[in-house]
């Protein structure tokens, strides 16, 4: 204080550590003696936006599962700024983070919730930057702190067979397996247990096939335990189950199409079990139908396939077979006089690799035409005639 009345300052003051202060003030005269008199002064200290907001963390950690609804409150962020007024109101914004934006950060409060819906399958974690800013018109000061996000699964995928129906083959007369088939896959986004699949056929024992086939539950490995064929059941329509491992145990279903391949383990079977007989009238012109032969194969495809021929046999040259159709012709005219009957033997072939085959015989009896005129053995008869007198 001068001696003008003047209030100088000697040093800063800091309106945080002492607001205000109160003086007294003494004025003395210099006469003798001397008279004064006393006054208080209370000096009150005007803020400067000085003080930064600090964070009470400076980094925010919140775990949530992934199906955590929309609008929910995370956390609240806490910020403090030792001035006061508009330089001590704080305001919060998130600033940076990829993903920021499934998120709200309420500017007054600090509360920050859930504004899109999560997938844990897109994005597992999120860091958020956020900043805390004074309100101070002419100079704001801010602060920055971190908000880690870890997101949690939860089971909302199936199993999914992307491939789903399955085809596969399986030849007959397998020896005992287990013979590898096939192996199917199914595929679960979510993670952990949730995403963990096991592999099951479906109704196997109702359907009487639990000897048949089996599923290996890690791998999805199909396995055929005993020799197929084909000609009892040539195919198979199987259920696969894919079930996570999670709390639901969601399930995903495929089927499986086992076809049976053939192999040519049957011989071609004649409808007759023969002879064949039949009847041809002589003289009659060739290409003359005589009789058609048939068989069937229980096998299927090129092992079904049959050609007709003749065995080796002296006379067959009388006639032809047609190979597909099994239609037995003569070949030229044929005189009963001369042979009344043929006994032929027709072979059946298919086409297997290696073929099969069976035989049968066919015995053509040839039926008379009149071609012969009465024949006089000679052309002149004597007699010689006794008289009885």
């Amino acid at each position: 204080l001068c001696s003008t009345g003047a209030l100088v300052i000697n040093s800063a003051l800091d309106r945080e550590k002492v607001p205000n202060h109160t003086l007294i003030i003494q004025a003395q005269d210099g006469g003798s003696p001397h008279f004064s008199v006393q006054t208080s002064v209370v000096v009150q200290v005007s803020d400067d936006n000085d003080n930064a907001p600090i964070f009470s963390k400076l980094v925010y950690n919140k775990t949530l599962s992934e199906d955590t609804a929309v609008g929910t409150s995370l956390l609240r962020l806490l910020a403090t700024d030792a001035d006061e007024g508009f330089n001590g109101a704080v305001r919060y914004f998130i600033i940076g983070g990829e993903g920021s934006q499934d998120f709200h950060l309420d500017m007054s409060s600090g509360v920050l919730r859930v504004q899109k819906a999560l997938d844990y399958e897109r994005t597992t974690s999120y860091r958020l930057q956020v900043q805390a800013e004074d309100s101070s018109v002419l100079a704001p000061r801010h602060a920055n702190a971190t908000v880690v996000i870890s997101v949690t699964d939860v089971n909302d995928f199936v199993p999914v067979f992307h491939d789903s129906p399955y085809k596969t083959y399986v030849q007959e007369g397998m020896p005992p397996g287990p013979v590898p088939v096939i192996t199917v896959e199914a595929i679960d986004k979510d993670s952990g247990y949730n995403g963990i699949v096991k592999y099951s056929l479906r109704d196997l024992e109702d359907r009487g096939l639990k000897d048949l086939f089996q599923l290996e539950i890690d791998s999805g490995e199909l396995t055929v335990l005993k020799p197929l064929d084909r000609e009892t059941t040539p195919m198979y329509v199987l259920t696969v189950v894919a079930e996570d491992q999670g709390g639901r145990g969601l399930t995903g279903t495929a089927t499986v199409t086992v076809l049976v391949k053939d192999v040519n383990d049957h011989s071609p079977v004649f409808e007759s079990n023969g002879p064949y007989v039949a009847h041809v009238t002589e003289n009659r012109v060739a290409g003359t139908e005589v009789v058609r032969v048939s068989a069937a194969d229980g096998d299927e495809g090129q092992n079904a396939h049959i050609l007709y021929s003749f065995h080796n046999n002296p006379r067959r040259h009388k006639f032809s077979i047609h190979p597909h159709t099994g239609q037995i012709v003569t070949t030229g005219q044929l005189d009963r006089e001369l042979v009344s009957e043929y006994d032929l033997v027709v072979v059946a072939t298919d086409q297997g690799i290696p073929p099969r085959s069976s035989s049968v015989n066919v015995t053509i009896l040839v039926d008379d035409d009149n071609d012969h005129a009465p024949d006089f053995g000679t052309g002149r008869y004597s007699v010689i005639m006794y008289d009885s007198s």
